[in-house]
């Protein structure tokens, strides 16, 4: 590690506090924590998400993620196990593992999920696909923006897979 690689700050955020850009998925995501912030180390972001909502099924090939369900109902695949995971749920996926979640529940859901490494191509494709909210279907942003190596689609949305 160099030793401009060290995280020289702390990050403390309120729950008002962070980037905030739409989600296409319906809501909002709101950054916690950067690549920049962090040296790479993470990504943190928290998500508001629409009811019925979720990505299409895809793995991360260089990067852990957990989802925890701070408020709403979700539904996780893990490759292809479907999990309930209501608010206090924490789901860890490891780098490679196809999985996807929904909302499944009647009002907006709130999660808080991070990607350890942290990299910059998960950050663009959340504020590239922001500029499509309302605009696109899930599929065609999925399929649409790239998000530098750090997923990869391989299959449909839980709601199609999993109705």
């Amino acid at each position: 590690m160099l030793a401009s690689d060290v995280v020289s700050a702390s990050i403390v955020r309120g729950r008002a506090d962070g980037e905030t850009v739409a989600n296409h998925l319906g809501g909002t995501i709101t950054f916690r924590a950067t690549a920049d912030e962090t040296a790479e180390a993470l990504t943190v972001i928290e998500i508001v998400v629409a009811p019925g909502e979720g990505p299409w099924l895809h793995r991360h090939p260089d990067s852990d993620e957990f989802l925890y369900t701070i408020e709403g109902s979700m539904r996780v695949r893990l490759d292809d196990d479907v999990v309930e995971a209501p608010a206090g749920t924490f789901v860890f996926l490891p780098r490679g593992l196809p999985h996807t979640w929904q909302n499944a529940g009647d009002a907006p859901a709130r999660l808080l999920a991070a990607f350890v490494p942290g990299g910059p191509g998960m950050e663009s494709f959340f504020r590239e696909s922001a500029r499509f909210a309302g605009e696109a279907s899930a599929g065609e942003v999925f399929q649409g923006v790239g998000s530098g190596g750090e997923m990869e689609l391989v299959g449909p949305p839980l709601s199609e897979s999993h109705p």
